[in-house]
């Protein structure tokens, strides 16, 4: 498959089985803090020598403008527009009226994910970048298996619901390897019992 780059304020992690960029190679794009994912999170390269999808691109989180609140005020430290990630707004009232709920908003983030060795990851964010409610579907490659939980969910404290899965050899693969060691041993000692036979008489 053709190299692939890092998208701007990203990052590129990639897996490579057989070669660099070759049949079952995988890459997840990684977006700085400030940034998310337009796109598919992870892609493979296929037998066919194509990409499974275009790669994701990082662009820069953003909050709609919050209204401020009858007889009240609303200050950010941002004041374009959009909010970008990390801005913010603090509100107060006017004399004679009190401030009921929090006084500052931030939005809660998890750490961000990466796919397992031999694996995939395809996230779906909530308000931003593994943001509260993001939800990341974990699959493995042909010939693994997946260890652990195959959905991971960012929660309200800032916390994945479970570790990080992994990816294992799959057991019919082992199976298959030793079953033709197997047979090839077997086949070896009739060789050797025909020859002894042959000599003998």
């Amino acid at each position: 498959c053709d190299t692939l780059k890092e998208p701007d304020h990203g990052s590129l992690k990639c897996s490579h089985p057989l070669k660099n960029f070759g049949y079952s190679s995988s890459c997840t794009v990684q977006c700085e803090k400030g940034y998310e994912l337009t796109g598919v999170e992870s892609v493979h390269c296929t037998s066919s020598g194509v990409w499974s999808a275009s790669l994701a691109e990082c662009k820069a989180v953003t909050c709609p403008v919050l209204e401020k609140p009858a007889h009240g005020f609303v200050n950010c430290s941002n004041s374009s527009e959009e909010l970008t990630w990390g801005a913010t707004c603090k509100f107060s009232c006017e004399e004679g009226f009190a401030l009921t709920g929090p006084a500052t908003l931030q939005s809660v983030q998890c750490e961000p994910l990466s796919s397992p060795e031999n694996g995939f990851v395809d996230c779906l964010h909530g308000a931003g970048s593994f943001t509260y409610s993001t939800a990341c579907h974990f699959s493995c490659a042909e010939g693994w298996r997946l260890n652990g939980s195959h959905v991971l969910e960012c929660n309200h404290s800032g916390n994945w619901n479970a570790s990080l899965p992994t990816c294992e050899a799959s057991e019919q693969g082992t199976s298959l390897s030793v079953g033709i060691a197997a047979t090839s041993a077997s086949l070896l000692s009739t060789a050797s019992f025909l020859l002894w036979l042959a000599r003998r008489f």
